[in-house]
């Protein structure tokens, strides 16, 4: 009788635990949710930098296509200002997201106009329209870290008008 108690009790304490990981895991998994909403709704959509604070980490890492872009926060509201200045009509929309873990991986589509200078470049007045992905990194507290952004910048310059020339061969 003894044994089956202990059996009882082990199980019991096996479903409310597994039953306790599973709220925390869900609890978790809306905070990323939420936060991944703020990050491209409120900052990368609106440059609204008041939540930022609150969502990402002062030492924030931004890699486009590998190359690093921002090391910090004052860096990343930069770069995203360049995005802006060039496209003010500037629309990301999230497709598809995906949450493992800490980890929430993103197929987007950013919208705009050239309407101003980009990257060094005169405005073309031309309306692009790129796909990407971002693998969007959270610490345990659910704060940002680091964004890989990856998609087709010869697209994008294709589109705003762009050629490519073949090379000279010898």
């Amino acid at each position: 009788m003894k044994a089956i108690n202990f059996l009882l009790t082990i199980l019991l304490f096996l479903f409310f635990s597994c039953n306790n990981n599973q709220a925390n895991l869900e609890a978790k998994e809306e905070l990323l949710k939420a936060n991944l909403e703020l990050f491209i709704e409120s900052f990368q959509n609106k440059n609204e930098v008041s939540q930022l604070k609150n969502i990402v980490e002062e030492s924030f890492i931004r890699k486009t296509n590998g190359v690093l872009v921002a090391s910090n926060l004052q860096e990343l509201k930069a770069n995203i200002n360049i995005l802006f200045s060039g496209f003010p009509d500037f629309e990301l929309k999230s497709v598809k997201s995906y949450i493992k873990e800490n980890d929430v991986f993103v197929y987007w589509t950013f919208s705009g106009t050239n309407t101003a200078e980009y990257a060094e470049n005169p405005a073309t007045g031309k309306k692009v329209e790129v796909s990407g992905f971002s693998h969007i990194h959270f610490n345990n507290e659910g704060k940002i870290y680091e964004e890989d952004v990856f998609y087709n910048e010869l697209d994008l310059l294709q589109q705003l008008g762009f050629t490519l020339k073949p090379p000279i061969v010898e």
